[in-house]
């Protein structure tokens, strides 16, 4: 009930860091709390707010927040977050949209390659299609592993336009077979 992601955040708000070469970017560190008893309406008005909050503190150094956290430091891991998001607009993205299949089944591009965190998702709004892909440590995560939690996310997405008004708790995740 305590979740923390980190997301990339661009730098060149300023009109003056336009021309400047190179990548200006930050992470933000996204906190939230879904506790199952929440209402999943006001669960998505309450991530909507705390992340509109947290890019309002897009120019705080990352770095700073982590010494000032005074959190131990390991060279294999992140201080703050595992799992990181970046969500990208179409004007944004720069790599390949493989076809995307007709059938509503086929939500997630899956990819095994080694990853900078434990997790990593891309999301690129292509206006009618977001489109999703997967990073994991392979150390940390099998294939099957990922299957499955890409299998729980479809599950959600598809329950979340009927359980607006329901508790997070009452979202199903598991299979029926899981279940059994």
């Amino acid at each position: 009930e305590d979740i923390l992601i980190g997301t990339p955040v661009t730098l060149r708000r300023h009109p003056d860091l336009h021309p400047v070469a190179g990548m200006l970017l930050n992470t933000l560190v996204l906190r939230h709390y879904p506790s199952g008893l929440k209402i999943v309406r006001d669960f998505l008005a309450e991530v909507r707010r705390r992340t509109t909050e947290a890019f309002e503190n897009r120019d705080y150094p990352f770095e700073d927040l982590v010494d000032i956290l005074d959190v131990p430091r390991n060279t294999a891991r992140n201080p703050l977050f595992d799992v990181m998001l970046n969500l990208l607009n179409q004007s944004d993205y720069t790599g390949q949209i493989p076809a995307i299949p007709q059938s509503g089944d086929h939500l997630f591009d899956f990819h095994s390659v080694p990853s900078r965190f434990d997790i990593t998702f891309s999301a690129v709004d292509m206006g009618e299609i977001l489109y999703f892909s997967l990073e994991y440590s392979t150390v940390l995560f099998s294939t099957r592993t990922m299957e499955r939690l890409i299998d729980y996310l479809k599950r959600i997405i598809r329950q979340l336009p009927h359980a607006l008004e329901e508790p997070i708790v009452r979202i199903d995740v598991l299979s029926h077979t899981e279940r059994e």
